[in-house]
Order: C-alpha cells, then structure tokens, then sequence
C-alpha cells in the first residue's frame, strides 16, 4: 500500500503540471489569436484599392498630404512600423510559450517514468514474496485484497498503480501530439503566413484534436 499511496502522489504532482498546461494551452491561443488579427492588418490591401468611392474622393480633392498617402500605398508608415513591432512582440511570446510547454513536458515524462519504475519495483517485490512462500504469497494477496477493498468503499477514488500509470501515459501521449503541434505552429510563422493557413493555425489550436476530452475529464475526477 505504500507504494499506492507513493505513485497517487505522483499522480496527484503529474496532474496539476497538466493542468499547468491547459492554461499554457489557453494562454497560446490568445497570443496566436493577436498575431492572426495584427497580421491582417499589416496585410490589409491599400484603401484606394478596395473602394471606388474613396479613389474618387482622392482625385477630386487632390492635396500634398493625400498625395503623398496616395505614393506610399495609402498606407502610413509609421502605423506599419508599430504593427510589426506588435507582430514581433506576439512571435516572441509564442516562442516563449513552446519554451514553457517544452520544459513542463519534460517534467510530466519524468513523473510517468518515475511512477511506472516504482510500478514495477512494486510487482518485483510482490513476485520475489511468492518464490518464497506461496502460503505466504497467498495470505499477503487475501490482506492486501481486503485492505483494498476496505479503503475504495471509505474512498471510492482509490486506485491501484497500473490504473494511475496507464492514465498518467495516455494523458501524456495525448499532450506530446499537441505540444508537436504547437510547436509546429509557432516555428512556421511570418509575415508571409497567407491568411486561411492561419487561420486553420487558430482553428487546430483551438480544437484539440490530440485530445480526448472524456480521458481528460476523468482524469482530473481521479485528483
């Protein structure tokens, strides 16, 4: 039982490191949701170009001021200037998030790896008691089965190790495939990134679709 009570602990670690990352999740799409709306609007076409009726307000009411608005593609130079410095302010915090989500996976790989060693510890020793006695091995099996069975009726949350290692692997198996995701995301940004791809960028990121909800939801039950 020990042992059970060492690796629920682990789990219990693991699962707020994954909660961790469902606000980093949360947090990355904010920022992708910025860099999508400030790229649009360093890319939007020239104003003259996409209205009749301002083009022809230009040329009836020509002035030095909209005629140098006009030559430099009816855009303001300093307006771009602070969009780009805005889209690089977004590019940076992305990079720094996938820094972030990197570091907190290394942390849930080495908690799963350290509950499944202690899993295995634990079945070894309880192998080793049987080479010894099988009476032995026998009366331990029908304690421990009591004890068990004792502490889920007062904590129905009580689990044996197999069930918190297997949930602790599919939960991060789960996270891996998105954390890839993000981090191909973020690495194929530009100023060049045409419209529609990134949107289904915000559309993926926002979807999840590495992730089972219901696995996740029973889970966070089990903290």
């Amino acid at each position: 039982m020990a042992k059970q009570k060492e690796i629920a602990l682990i789990f219990e670690d693991f699962m707020t490191r994954v909660l961790d990352f469902e606000n980093m999740q949360k947090l990355g799409s904010q920022m992708l949701a910025g860099f999508q709306q400030d790229l649009d609007l360093f890319g939007r076409p020239p104003l003259h170009d996409t209205s009749n009726v301002v083009a022809d307000l230009f040329a009836r009411n020509p002035s030095v001021r909209a005629t140098n608005y006009m030559e430099a593609g009816c855009r303001h130079s300093y307006m771009d200037k602070l969009v780009v410095s805005k889209l690089d302010t977004h590019f940076k915090k992305l990079h720094n998030h996938i820094m972030q989500v990197h570091e907190n996976m290394l942390n849930l790989q080495s908690l799963v790896e350290k509950a499944n060693n202690m899993m295995h510890e634990e079945l070894s020793s309880m192998l080793e008691k049987a080479n010894i006695s099988e009476d032995a091995e026998i009366a331990d099996s029908n304690d421990n089965s009591t004890e068990v069975f004792t502490g889920m009726k007062r904590n129905k949350t009580l689990r044996q190790p197999h069930d918190y290692v297997t949930m602790m692997a599919l939960l991060l198996a789960m996270l891996e495939k998105e954390y890839e995701m993000q981090e191909r995301i973020v690495t194929s940004l530009g100023l060049d990134t045409p419209e529609e791809v990134l949107q289904s960028y915000c559309l993926m990121w926002t979807l999840r679709p590495y992730v089972d909800e219901q696995v996740f939801e029973s889970a966070v039950s089990w903290s």
